[in-house]
């Protein structure tokens, strides 16, 4: 699913195509690479100036959700594209996920295809979506490796990458049940593209993740899908800033229908409802059938 593999033997073909004013990639690559053990390149390219497009495809890869030995096929390769401003010899090292195939998907669909206003927005969209509303959101897409959470090593990653894992992995979950990455990723794409949220796959996705934490594989120590429940449920109607990962519910708002005012302390667990002055204790009108009708914010 990611750049990874387990397996030397597994090990793909990286494939940096320059990519022409016309928002087209060029015929022959500029660069090549093969993935290491853990799914890591390394490729130079000298005096080049504009938008590049990383292409990974062949070898195989270990499936997140059915440990299972797949392909990448040459005609649907995972891609990431991004921008190269000033000449001289320069590192690519930019991470390609299912993530960034998407945000390349969001950047062809605009008008122009993959020039480099179109392709910075697409990571900016979908990096924003994911890591909240920051000025480092497009980077952190291109550059957060997923933590591999049927590894132990997951435990100790840093935050993004165990988030990282988590999406990557709900969408290998996404495809072991559907049979088609193609399909998921371009149907993800395609919600974005709409409106520039997630729509109707957000909800598939925040399932999938369930699947992902309640499964005896993740080693990530995250026994909560909150952060990835919040920020996709907000993906749905527009983008928030999302909550740090944590194993913990805690409420943060508790409403009622009316405009009742709630206050929640936290130290002794209460939550106190203050209602308007007269109501009678003894006959709380209507608050047993309104109180169905609460909203609780769990993160």
């Amino acid at each position: 699913m990611v750049a990874r593999s387990r397996d030397q033997s597994l090990a793909r073909l990286v494939n940096i195509f320059a990519v022409a004013t016309d928002g087209l990639k060029t015929g022959e690559p500029i660069a090549t690479a093969i993935t290491d053990s853990s799914g890591n390149y390394t490729a130079t390219v000298s005096d080049f100036i504009g938008v590049y497009l990383v292409e990974i495809s062949g070898g195989a890869y270990i499936d997140e959700a059915t440990g299972t030995t797949q392909t990448i096929p040459e005609d649907a390769p995972l891609r990431a594209a991004s921008a190269i401003e000033a000449s001289g010899p320069t590192t690519i090292t930019t991470v390609v996920t299912p993530l960034t195939e998407i945000a390349t998907q969001v950047a062809q669909q605009k008008t122009g295809g993959l020039t480099s206003s179109n392709v910075s927005a697409g990571n900016t969209e979908v990096g924003t979506l994911f890591f909240g509303d920051n000025a480092d959101a497009a980077q952190r897409l291109l550059t957060t490796t997923p933590a591999d959470l049927t590894q132990e090593s997951a435990a100790t990653a840093s935050e993004d990458a165990r988030l990282m894992g988590m999406l990557v992995s709900a969408i290998s979950q996404i495809n072991a049940d559907t049979g088609s990455l193609k399909n998921v990723i371009a149907s993800l794409a395609s919600d974005i593209v709409v409106d520039g949220n997630l729509g109707d796959s957000a909800a598939e996705l925040i399932a999938a993740t369930n699947k992902v934490v309640a499964s005896p594989t993740n080693n990530s120590g995250d026994t909560s899908t909150s952060r990835v429940q919040n920020i996709l449920t907000a993906a749905t109607t527009g983008v928030e800033t999302p909550v740090a990962l944590s194993s913990d519910s805690i409420i943060h708002r508790f409403t009622f229908a009316d405009t009742l005012v709630a206050t929640i302390d936290r130290e002794t667990m209460a939550i106190s409802v203050l209602q308007p002055t007269g109501t009678s204790a003894a006959a709380p009108q209507k608050s047993a059938s309104r109180a169905l009708r609460d909203t609780l914010d769990m993160v």
